[in-house]
């Protein structure tokens, strides 16, 4: 596998601005009508509104806004402690590696997040608007923080969308 494909993994070096399909983007939105794409570049934001590297959604104020964000696999606790500290925030549903044994997991999103979806298969990124043939090497979920719901987490397993065919690795 190149390994420029999953430069966002922690430990990994290579590029990290690998866009979210856009039929998995698509079903959230749906669901979540997204103000803002909170990690995006000029070429691969799927929000109208969107922060890039240089007006860093890490400093931006995420009260009453319904965010999406795919961040830097390689800066997944700070985004994490960030979605989870935003105590105004509407909602916000983060792509994150399911490193369920990861320190970041364990610390800041158990005790935090309101779902956590963990997506069948493993996704296929988008770099330059164009799917990646090889496949990222670990799986991945989707973390919900959703103030209109203060309970303990709920957990869906195989979550997929309408349009998902081709964009996971179980599918070919």
């Amino acid at each position: 596998m190149p390994k420029e494909l999953w430069g966002n993994r922690p430990s990994g070096p290579g590029p990290q601005n690998w866009q979210t399909p856009p039929a998995l983007f698509q079903q959230l939105d749906q669901e979540f009508h997204f103000t803002v794409d909170a990690a995006a570049s000029d070429d691969n934001h799927l929000c109208p509104r969107y922060w890039t590297e240089e007006t860093d959604g890490l400093a931006q104020d995420w009260t009453s806004e319904r965010v999406f964000c795919n961040p830097p696999f390689s800066k997944m606790r700070k985004w994490v402690l960030k979605a989870s500290s935003e105590s105004d925030i509407d909602v916000a549903a983060m792509i994150t590696p399911a490193a369920i044994d990861s320190k970041w997991w364990t610390e800041n999103v158990l005790p935090t997040v309101s779902e956590i979806r963990f997506i069948k298969g493993r996704v296929w990124f988008l770099k330059d608007g164009k799917q990646q043939q090889a496949v990222n090497p670990i799986g991945c979920t989707i973390l919900i923080w959703d103030n209109s719901r203060k309970t303990e987490p709920r957990v869906s397993w195989e979550y997929t969308w309408p349009g998902r065919q081709g964009w996971l690795a179980d599918d070919t």
